[in-house]
């Protein structure tokens, strides 16, 4: 366990922002593929697939560890081939953004932009999923999708 600290205060985050007035998130398998042959050994987060995303919120993060430093810019130019409408990246606390949804209307109730470490609110759905932990690759679910989704919504920064 105290190895896995030290590399957590030695590792940064790196995070992209959504930057047009929405994105939806694309299948992440050949970009998990493309790291893990570049051998990362980091951590990334992007959009569920066919999750919508507003401006504003978190679109991806990546986790960095000194170790990666030689392949960093390779990393960084993969994840920014498979994100489009987004800017960074740039160097914030890890983030992730939780959707309540009103079901019996088929509508987002509000998004909730927070520091991923802390409980994710009642009743919420993360719509960024992890990708890549260290050298692990891994699938991420789709989330639920509405086409009134892309009418907007309420996003609550914590």
């Amino acid at each position: 366990m105290e190895l896995r600290e030290n590399r957590e205060r030695l590792s940064e985050w790196l995070e992209w922002r959504v930057e047009d007035e929405l994105i939806v998130g694309k299948e992440p398998a050949k970009l998990a593929a493309s790291l893990h042959r570049m051998g990362l050994s980091g951590d990334l987060w992007v959009p569920a697939p066919q999750s919508v995303l507003f401006r504003g919120e978190p679109a991806a993060y990546l986790r960095l560890v000194p170790g990666d430093r030689d392949i960093a810019d390779h990393v960084i130019a993969a994840v920014e081939g498979f994100l489009s409408g987004v800017s960074g990246p740039g160097r914030w606390d890890r983030r992730q953004v939780y959707r309540l949804t009103r079901f019996a209307k088929n509508r987002i109730a509000k998004d909730v932009v927070m520091d991923a470490s802390e409980k994710k609110p009642p009743g919420s759905q993360p719509l960024l999923g992890c990708v890549m932990f260290e050298l692990h690759p891994y699938e991420v679910p789709p989330v639920p999708k509405w086409t009134t989704e892309v009418d907007g919504a309420v996003i609550e920064y914590r």
